[in-house]
This record gives C-alpha cells, structure tokens and sequence, in this order.
C-alpha cells in the first residue's frame, strides 16, 4: 500500500468533523506558505516589472520627443539662438543706436523718433523670464526719403537682432518724388 492510499483510508475512519479540520488546516498551511514565501516574491518581481516599465515609458517618450525636435529643426535653424531681452534701459539705447546708424547710412530728411513703454500681457513668455516683468518698447519712427531708400531701411530695421517685429508700416507719397514713411517697431525688454 502507498503512502497516498494509507493516508486516505485513515482519513476515511476519522469522523467528519476532524476530517474537515484538517482538511482545513492543510488549506490554511498552504495559505500561509503562498502569504509568507511566494507573495512576497511576486510583489518583488511586481515592482521590478513596474520600474522597467517606467524606463521604457521614458525611453518611448524621449524618442517621440527626439521625433518633435526634428520635426522642427528647420524651424530652430530658421530663428537662431534665442536670449533673454535685455533690461529696459539697455532695450532703449540699442534700439534707438540701431535707428540712428540705419537712418545714418542713408538719404532721409525730416526724421523723427519716439520710444514708449508697452505692456506685454501675462502668459507663457512670463513664465520662462520669471519674476522679472516681460515689457516691450514700442519705437514709433516717421521720415521722408526716396523708394529705394525708403525700403532699404526698412529691410535693414527688419534684419536688425535689436528689433524683434515691426508692427506696422506707413507710406504716403511726398512731394519731389519723395515717400513719407511711418513705421513702429518693437523690441522686448526685461522690467525690474
């Protein structure tokens, strides 16, 4: 007789009630050993598998990433090195240096420039230049001058790294084959 066939027919003879504890006992054994032993170890391997997850989460999000930029690499190559703007002070010197030598190099007469502070409103930009205030001059410039110098210094102004736009463009004829030309730029500027 094997072991298996001894042990069941002693189970046989006991009566039910004892038969059902031990039943019971055994369950209770093998849920105790699955708790202490195998639970730990699938909570284990669990966590490993949840980590490894989470770095091939950040190796797929860094590839599409990777796939933004260069999607926009021509964009990036198109705008050039970006920096903060300068401070207000230093933001009215350059653009008005910028005017005069322009103006300078051509034939113009009657030229007349204000610069005036603008407010830029609150939004992305506030947050990448921080706790300082996003502020923008506003450069309203008028002169006569021939067509040919008229848009030349308008593609110089234009070309210049100390103006960020120029918002908008006026052209009137003037006598003596002349063109009266209002223009208002912009250039970003840092506040305290």
């Amino acid at each position: 007789m094997s072991v298996a066939q001894t042990i069941s027919s002693q189970l046989q003879q006991m009566s039910r009630a004892l038969r059902w504890s031990i039943y019971a006992l055994a369950g209770l054994a093998l849920f105790l050993l699955w708790d202490g032993l195998i639970a730990p170890t699938t909570d284990e391997w669990r966590t490993k598998a949840d980590a490894i997850q989470t770095k091939v989460d950040r190796v797929r999000a860094a590839s599409s990433l990777i796939g933004r930029f260069n999607a926009l690499h021509g964009e990036i190559i198109g705008i050039g090195p970006v920096s903060l703007p300068e401070s207000e002070s230093q933001g009215r010197q350059a653009i008005q240096d910028v005017i005069i030598e322009v103006l300078k190099g051509h034939n113009v007469a009657e030229p007349s420039l204000s610069i005036a502070d603008s407010r830029v409103q609150r939004g992305t930009l506030a947050g990448i230049v921080g706790t300082k205030r996003l502020g923008a001059l506003k450069a309203d410039l008028e002169y006569t001058a021939t067509p040919q110098d008229a848009v030349a210094i308008i593609a110089e102004l234009e070309a210049s790294p100390e103006i960020e736009f120029i918002r908008t463009i006026r052209m009137n004829k003037a006598p003596n084959n002349r063109i009266k030309v209002r223009l208002t730029l912009e250039t970003w500027v840092l506040g305290a």
